[in-house]
């Protein structure tokens, strides 16, 4: 069976090459599309800047927490919380 790597697993190889890119000032689009192109990462930019947020996470694309609340659940539980 053929499996593939996950965003997070991706990033994990080419996580000390992305930082030296980083240091040098390079974009963070930028350090995408060479390692795209380069056909090291298949994730897209979303992603790859989710896990660049937080490389340490081990689920980086957990949703956000709002106090006790997932922010889906937050609003549910609120219906009167205005944005405005």
């Amino acid at each position: 069976m053929n499996l593939k790597p996950s965003c997070r697993s991706q990033f994990l190889a080419i996580r000390g090459e992305v930082e030296k890119l980083l240091e040098q000032g390079y974009s963070h689009s930028a350090i995408y599309r060479y390692f795209r192109d380069a056909g090291k990462i298949d994730m897209t930019l979303q992603a790859f800047n989710k896990v660049l947020a937080n490389p340490a996470s081990d689920k980086p694309f957990s949703s956000k927490k709002l106090g006790n609340y997932s922010a889906c659940s937050f609003f549910i539980t609120n219906p009167n919380f205005s944005l405005i």
